[in-house]
Order: structure tokens, then sequence, then C-alpha cells
């Protein structure tokens, strides 16, 4: 439980439904696209702990936690602009199509970067 009585798993939810709402300019908040993109890239990257150690490296020299990542994905903690460029570097993808894929996985529509009939889904953990 968290210090105001809700549980991380209420605070998740709530936060992952900051997709669902109308954004002027498009569908998807940019928050939400960006945490779709992190998403995106972790499931592209490989294994979730490999991701998130070779990020935090790459970010302030310290590995990260996968629950760190995890955090950013639903909304939790917003991510920083540097993440966003050091992931999609990572998996070799421009800024922009990682979160043309980002704004996608938050939609629940399937991510074109993966080879047709794919779709990514939050939490499958597929390491794809």
């Amino acid at each position: 439980m968290a210090e105001n009585g809700t549980s991380l798993r209420e605070r998740s939810a709530a936060r992952r439904d900051f997709g669902a709402v109308g954004f002027a300019g498009g569908s998807v908040p940019p928050a939400a696209m960006v945490a779709g993109a992190i998403a995106v890239a972790r499931h592209r990257f490989g294994p979730a702990r490999k991701f998130a150690a070779v990020l935090g490296q790459a970010l302030d020299g310290t590995p990260m936690s996968r629950q760190g990542v995890y955090m950013w994905e639903v909304g939790i903690n917003r991510v920083p602009a540097a993440a966003l460029v050091i992931a999609a570097r990572l998996v070799r993808m421009p800024v922009e199509e990682l979160l043309d894929a980002g704004e996608r996985f938050a939609c629940g529509r399937p991510d074109k970067t993966r080879g047709p009939g794919s779709k990514v889904t939050a939490g499958r953990g597929d390491g794809g």
C-alpha cells in the first residue's frame, strides 16, 4: 500500500486509463504515447532486465530496475526525454517511428514495426 492508502495496482490502473481520454491534436496524450514507446522498445530489445540495465547505464551510468521501466510504461512516472532517445537508439529506430509505434501500443493497435499480424500487448513480456 502507498502512503495515501492506494495500492500500486490501483494507481497503475488509474494511470493506464489516461490513454482513453481524448487529447487535442490526437487521440492519445503525449505521455501515453511516450510510455507506449518505451514499452515497444523494451519488447523489441529483449529481456526486460537487460533493457533496464543498458538504458540506466546510458542515462546516468547506474543500472536501472525493470520495475523502474515498468513504472514509466504504465504512466506512474514520466519518461525523461533522454530515455526516449536512448531507447530509440537501442532498438535502432528513429524516435518518430518509435513514438508512432508507442501510439499504436497505447491504443491497443498492432505494432506495424514487428511484422504482419503481430501485436504487442501490455504486460505480455514476450521479450520480442
